[in-house]
């Protein structure tokens, strides 16, 4: 039985079926592409799916139960796919490989996958969305090894824990990702992994002493104005007009903190000021004030801001 859930600007999807054919259809429906399944012997088949999107960002957990082959043709998106558990083999283009370590497929890619018991976790993003998060954090996607990325893998335990994180923070909890900021945060944390997993060359580096303070001022107008908005520290490089290293620098060097820290304090004072204004007898929750300014994980967003203004947000609440 397969259930669709649907939202102003996510969905949630829901598969659970002993059919070979409707896993199939399943898969198709997730990835936006022709998928092929067959399962030895067919009547130990088991398929389990769960997936949240926007259009632009999936992110879904299939498990699968018996000997089965899977394979696709030309993915449209950025996909990468890390076999939580399970016996797994995969080939896609030129390039092959088997374990539990995280791969990646550009798009056009073609897939074949055997695998037995497996839990997969996968994320998928599209193209026009990955070159303008590139794009934002002064990289091109030129600078990724399309031809053979998997054999430039460089960082796959970030890769992993990403994917780890994502999967607990959002697709588990469809509450935050219907978030725009802690959407955009998460696609930018992908889009980062992505690139240094799989073979992107190092920005070009900067003088460390050089301070510039006018792309400083730049940078907080930008934060203190649109920390409200889904915006990233990729995306305050930008308006700064430095690139993220040297805005890192030049905030360390004028703020004694990151730009990251920064927009998170303001992003802080602006759910404080939202706590304050709801009030006990207000049906706001701390939870849906903290996802609304980008907060995923309550624990943390709870220590922050004890941390900053000396009590806890429910006590705020309270007040």
């Amino acid at each position: 039985m397969t259930v669709a859930l649907t939202g102003d600007a996510v969905s949630r999807y829901t598969a659970s079926t002993s059919q070979i054919e409707a896993a199939a259809a399943s898969m198709s429906v997730l990835y936006r592409n022709e998928m092929t399944v067959d399962a030895a012997p067919p009547a130990r088949f088991e398929y389990e799916a769960s997936a949240v999107s926007d259009g632009v960002l999936d992110l879904a957990r299939l498990r699968f139960l018996g000997s089965v082959r899977a394979g696709a043709t030309a993915f449209e998106s950025f996909v990468v796919a890390y076999p939580v558990e399970g016996r797994h083999s995969w080939k896609a283009g030129r390039e092959s490989g088997s374990g539990s370590v995280p791969f990646f497929l550009p798009p056009g890619r073609d897939l074949t996958a055997d695998f037995d018991r497996l839990d997969l976790l996968t994320v998928s993003v599209t193209p026009e969305a990955f070159h303008r998060a590139m794009d934002s954090m002064g990289r091109s996607s030129r600078e990724l090894m399309l031809a053979r990325p998997n054999s430039m893998r460089r960082s796959p335990r970030l890769m992993a824990a990403t994917m780890r994180f994502v999967d607990v923070a959002l697709r588990q909890d469809p509450t935050a990702f219907a978030s725009p900021l802690v959407r955009a945060e998460a696609l930018r944390q992908i889009v980062v992994a992505i690139t240094e997993t799989y073979g992107v060359s190092a920005e070009e580096p900067q003088d460390p002493t050089v301070v510039h303070p006018r792309a400083v001022r730049r940078a907080l107008a930008f934060m203190d104005s649109s920390a409200h908005l889904p915006v990233t520290v990729a995306d305050v490089a930008l308006e700064s007009g430095l690139s993220l290293r040297g805005l890192q620098s030049a905030f360390r060097k004028q703020m004694g903190m990151s730009p990251s820290e920064y927009l998170r304090h303001v992003r802080l004072h602006g759910a404080r000021d939202e706590l304050l204004q709801a009030g006990d007898g207000n049906a706001l929750t701390v939870e849906s004030i903290a996802l609304r300014w980008g907060f995923a994980h309550a624990g943390r967003f709870a220590a922050h801001y004890r941390s900053t203004f000396g009590e806890k947000p429910s006590e705020t609440l309270r007040r």
